[in-house]
């Protein structure tokens, strides 16, 4: 069974809708939401709604929360490829299926005829990328981004021995946009013996990093083109000029100008541990 054919399955049992910018419609199916699903890259949760309780589908854009996220990213990419030139062929003019299905007039027996033209097209996707979520850091924001994907990372790269001195002094030496540094530490993850399922669950250090990044992200973004990165944040620290390896504590003391009052209570509790 091809991936439109299982869209087709899922789509008649749950109804489609253009799009489901309210808690109430989003108990439907965007095309979006509906090929995430399918991909095993949505989120299904119970809402107490007024009309009781609704399963609603959850699809963010991208699929950094996923280990071997570029593999799935690619994969994403084609099967859009596939969609746009069905949409395209049914349309007789290029077409961008997405924005296609999000016309608030778009009729579900559409979306079943796109993915049977989808079906038709006959290009070979080969097999779909297993999509494993990453495990989350200790009371990190929960967000579909590279950055908090990069933060999870971190900790699981702890759980498997590595200090975060150590790490975080490797990546300062690093000159990557945040996108290839997850790439970069999902390779890395891929090592003989490296437990992907391990992760340093109790400290808060990974949501201290992740939070003081942003901060100084949002700095020096104003007026700037390029966006800083994080292996920029990390040279900033100054790392690699540490006579000798820094605790937790003394990393987070350096991250201390970037961060909210609530994590510099997290920086003190750290210090008097």
């Amino acid at each position: 069974m091809s991936i439109f054919d299982e869209a087709l399955n899922r789509l008649t049992k749950k109804g489609f809708a253009p799009l489901a910018p309210l808690e109430k419609s989003k108990a439907t199916y965007t095309l979006h939401n509906l090929i995430f699903d399918v991909l095993g890259l949505a989120t299904w949760k119970e809402v107490q709604t007024e009309r009781g309780v609704e399963i609603h589908i959850e699809a963010d854009d991208s699929t950094a929360a996923f280990w071997d996220w570029k593999d799935l990213a690619a994969y994403v990419s084609r099967v859009y490829q596939v969609l746009d030139k069905a949409a395209s062929n049914i349309n007789g003019n290029p077409t961008n299926a997405i924005g296609w299905s999000h016309d608030q007039n778009r009729k579900q027996l559409e979306i079943e005829d796109l993915l049977k033209e989808a079906r038709k097209v006959g290009e070979t996707l080969g097999e779909v990328p297993p999509a494993v979520r990453r495990p989350s850091a200790k009371n990190i924001s929960y967000r579909y981004s590279v950055d908090t994907a990069i933060g999870n990372t971190l900790a699981v790269i702890r759980g498997n021995g590595s200090s975060y001195f150590e790490i975080l002094s490797k990546l300062s030496n690093l000159n990557l946009v945040n996108s290839e540094m997850l790439h970069h530490l999902d390779n890395e993850t891929r090592a003989p013996n490296f437990d992907r399922g391990l992760r340093d669950s109790k400290s808060l250090m990974p949501r201290l990093i992740v939070n003081a990044y942003a901060t100084y992200k949002n700095r020096l973004t104003l007026g700037q083109v390029e966006v800083p990165q994080f292996c920029t944040f990390f040279t900033q620290l100054g790392l690699s000029r540490a006579p000798t390896p820094l605790s937790d504590t003394a990393i987070a003391e350096l991250l201390v100008p970037w961060l909210s009052a609530r994590d510099l209570e997290t920086v003190k509790a750290l210090e008097t541990a």
